[in-house]
């Protein structure tokens, strides 16, 4: 995907994700977005098809790397907020892009009440950790 941003699915304006990374991915940094839906009023379901198109363009460049629902407890299935791990280019670039999101201009999120805070994706898996995993488990037995 290059070029101009996609066409916006009216009403809820462009999508701001679908735009390139403005640096490498090694050098944006990594937040994490706790996004809390307005306690009533909120329209998450009427913008949800657009957000989940928007969502998936903003994974596939590299923004988002992980996200979904928050529900109101384990045993349900109503949608409260959302939980995003993203990059931007710093805590206010992150402020900028959540405020543009279609949750947030669509009416679903209450940004008064989200927290977001600077985290870091642990190196959990790379070339050679089947090796080493094996040779944990092998000096374990013992």
């Amino acid at each position: 995907m290059s070029g101009a941003p996609h066409s916006a699915l009216a009403p809820y304006g462009p999508n701001v994700w679908d735009v390139p990374l403005p640096k490498p991915v090694e050098e944006m940094k990594v937040f994490q977005g706790i996004l809390p839906d307005f306690e009533t009023g909120s329209k998450r379901m009427e913008c949800r098809p657009a957000h989940i198109i928007y969502a998936k363009v903003a994974y596939q460049r590299g923004w988002i790397i992980s996200g979904g629902a928050i529900f109101r407890d384990e045993d349900s299935t109503e949608m409260v907020g959302s939980h995003i791990i993203f990059r931007a280019l710093n805590l206010q670039h992150a402020k900028e892009m959540l405020a543009q999101d279609v949750y947030a201009t669509g009416g679903a999120w209450d940004l008064s009440k989200a927290e977001l805070r600077p985290v870091a994706i642990a190196p959990l898996a790379s070339e050679g950790d089947a090796a080493d995993f094996t040779s944990y488990l092998d000096s374990a037995k013992k």
